[in-house]
């Protein structure tokens, strides 16, 4: 609202730095300045919906409705203080709620903070982010918390790009999980020849160790024959 009024040249008007000309002031002056008022003053009653009308319904200029707006909608007592940050502190996402939706509670709830003049530090908010997810989440949480700094931003990117790996139907095509996959498969170690890249199963040489033990070819008779094949002249140990 604030923002809307400043775009417009309105709320010097509103905020009460703009003072109504003296009587004694110019009489083109004092009319745009009654021009100015109303219209700072109709913007404000178009924004309030219905319900919450009633708070300034009996003022008379535009100054006066923010006053008793501000004095409603940001108490700067330690009562709401207190409130807003319990409110905060014992955030619980449940389990049907989507990460967009719990992040945008939780960021209306340190806005108005702010506003008060009690902000949340960015690392206290991913702290409390991360500690208000369901067990779900634990392994990205781990993962998180193991990176040593905490950036909000990247922690909330980091959730929704996870629960969007959760969905039906889609397929994670991230250069993280291509890369990942390619190391771990350039890792395998083969406890046949000692190579990387190939488990025991697909070892080369495990197939013609196979092959080897199940026939012997015989160098005399160029026959295969069973190794234990007596009339083989070549002696084992090949």
């Amino acid at each position: 609202m604030k923002h809307c009024l400043i775009s417009k040249g309105y709320f010097s008007i509103v905020d009460g730095s703009e003072e109504k000309p003296e009587d004694s002031a110019a009489e083109n002056a004092k009319q745009a300045f009654k021009k100015r008022s109303e219209q700072a003053f109709s913007i404000l009653v178009l924004a309030v919906s219905s319900e919450m009308i009633y708070l300034i319904s009996e003022c008379e200029t535009p100054n006066e409705a923010w006053a008793k707006l501000e004095k409603h909608f940001e108490r700067d007592t330690l009562s709401n203080k207190i409130f807003l940050k319990k409110k905060f502190f014992r955030s619980e996402m449940n389990e049907d709620e989507s990460i967009s939706t719990h992040i945008k509670k939780m960021k209306e709830i340190t806005d108005s903070l702010a506003a008060i003049k009690a902000p949340i530090s960015e690392e206290d908010q991913a702290i409390t982010l991360l500690g208000s997810l369901p067990s779900k989440y634990d392994s990205l949480v781990t993962v998180l918390e193991a990176k040593g700094e905490l950036k909000l931003d990247e922690i909330k990117q980091a959730l929704i790009n996870e629960e969007q790996k959760r969905k039906p139907g889609i397929t994670c095509t991230s250069n993280y999980n291509s890369d990942r996959a390619l190391y771990v498969k350039a890792e395998r170690v083969c406890f046949v020849c000692g190579g990387r890249g190939h488990y025991k199963a697909e070892c080369p040489n495990n197939k013609k160790r196979e092959v080897a033990s199940a026939a012997h070819i015989c160098s005399n008779c160029t026959s295969t024959t069973d190794i234990d094949d007596a009339d083989c002249e070549e002696e084992p140990g090949f």
